[in-house]
């Protein structure tokens, strides 16, 4: 498989040279804002050692610890800071997105935490652009559909409507890709799965062709990472 790399100039970051600039030019106290991410995690809140490295890397980059907090597990890590980012690894709007992470701000600034709640990682401009790049390398070899987990959320099917215009490409739930590739026989389609970290689905997608996820592409991996080490 060919490597798909994209180098993080300015281009690859949406056309933002500070892609946080409107959070600079916000009355929000910025010093020493300690970075939250929020992921899904696994069973009993287990950790994908993608997230780990990536929270290693933002500590290194801004010498200030970063936190993960996991969406399955029964407690969260006590701030370090008065002032936090909650920043979502969430690719899609579902019930985490529009539940779950309002009520971690709320706890967080009820004890005492200035809590700021950042969008959804998936509709951060820069992170559609490296997509909309991968789209279009990936075309080269094959008609691209985009694969994510089943969603019944009304707001996140909106979403996906968007994000299919934004891309123009097919984006279907993944429990319905092996009916459209019999639907399609004769046609070469390079499916990607719209997850951060591998699972036992996107396993099973990817066979001659593709990217089980999303972080083991190295402009990914890199774009998120200089994203939030811009944060203020």
């Amino acid at each position: 498989m060919q490597q798909f790399k994209t180098s993080l100039n300015t281009s690859s970051l949406g056309g933002y040279p500070d892609p946080w600039q409107l959070l600079r030019n916000s009355n929000l106290p910025l010093k020493e804002r300690q970075i939250r991410l929020v992921v899904h995690g696994g069973l009993n809140g287990v950790i994908d050692p993608a997230f780990t490295h990536l929270a290693e890397e933002l500590s290194n980059n801004r010498d200030y610890p970063v936190q993960i907090e996991a969406l399955t597990a029964t407690d969260s890590p006590a701030p370090l800071s008065d002032s936090v980012w909650i920043v979502p690894l969430l690719l899609l709007p579902g019930v985490h997105v529009t539940s779950d992470l309002p009520r971690i701000r709320n706890r967080l600034r009820a004890q005492g935490t200035n809590a700021t709640l950042l969008p959804f990682l998936g509709c951060w401009p820069g992170w559609l652009c490296i997509l909309k790049n991968l789209v279009d390398h990936e075309s080269k070899f094959g008609s691209p559909v985009l694969l994510h987990h089943p969603l019944g959320h009304l707001v996140g099917q909106r979403y996906l409507s968007l994000l299919s215009k934004i891309l123009n490409v097919p984006v279907l739930s993944w429990a319905h890709w092996n009916d459209f590739r019999i639907g399609a026989i004769g046609e070469e389609h390079c499916p990607i799965t719209c997850s951060l970290i591998r699972n036992r689905q996107t396993d099973a997608i990817i066979q001659k062709r593709g990217y089980a996820s999303l972080l083991e592409i190295d402009s990914f991996e890199k774009g998120l990472t200089e994203f939030l080490s811009l944060l203020p």
